[in-house]
């Protein structure tokens, strides 16, 4: 069932949590923060939010443990909290900051070397079902170790963020077929070495 034609947001989850439904789109609210109400998606499976304001991951998103699919787009992002490591099904985790859901005339994203989301908590490592990661557009300078316990891991695209070379470790991870880390719009594409 799609619900994302709903423009009052209490009514789109009023309606999502009655059906149950598995996938929900939310953008265009104004949101700074998710409702608490978030955690009683038990079924969702695929979550994709788009709001330019929301800078924060509360606590009760890491709650939807059958979440397999988590999609973020904001102009900013405060940090990756540890407890991602709760969401034990995920497969994909996309974050993009500089991204607008509203802009405006003149609209400018943040220079990446001021948005807030400058690491990958180690945590990340615990994920054991992730597939893709997806982070673009951050002041990230380094990757933790702990993506060596990633066996599914297939794609690492960290586009213009601020890594200056592909760690060493990831040369051992043979699972991956594609690895994007890249400074800048070139998108300097490391293919794996398969």
């Amino acid at each position: 069932m799609e619900l994302k034609a709903h423009r009052d947001l209490d009514r789109l989850l009023d309606d999502a949590i009655k059906h149950k439904t598995d996938w929900l789109y939310i953008s265009g609210h104004g949101l700074t923060e998710l409702p608490e109400r978030i955690r009683d998606l038990t079924e969702m499976r695929d979550l994709e939010i788009f709001e330019q304001d929301l800078y924060r991951l509360p606590e009760r998103l890491f709650e939807l443990s059958k979440l397999e699919r988590l999609k973020i787009l904001t102009a900013d992002l405060e940090s990756i909290p540890a407890s991602i490591a709760r969401l034990k099904n995920l497969r994909e985790l996309c974050i993009h900051c500089a991204s607008s859901d509203r802009p405006t005339p003149g609209y400018r994203a943040k220079p990446k070397e001021e948005i807030s989301l400058n690491r990958i908590p180690p945590e990340i490592g615990e994920l054991e079902q992730l597939e893709q990661l997806t982070i673009q557009y951050t002041s990230i300078h380094e990757l933790p170790l702990e993506l060596e316990k990633l066996k599914h891991l297939r794609i690492l695209d960290l586009g213009m963020c601020m890594i200056n070379r592909k760690p060493d470790f990831l040369y051992g991870m043979k699972q991956l077929k594609y690895i994007n880390v890249s400074q800048d719009s070139l998108w300097e594409t490391i293919e794996s070495e398969q």
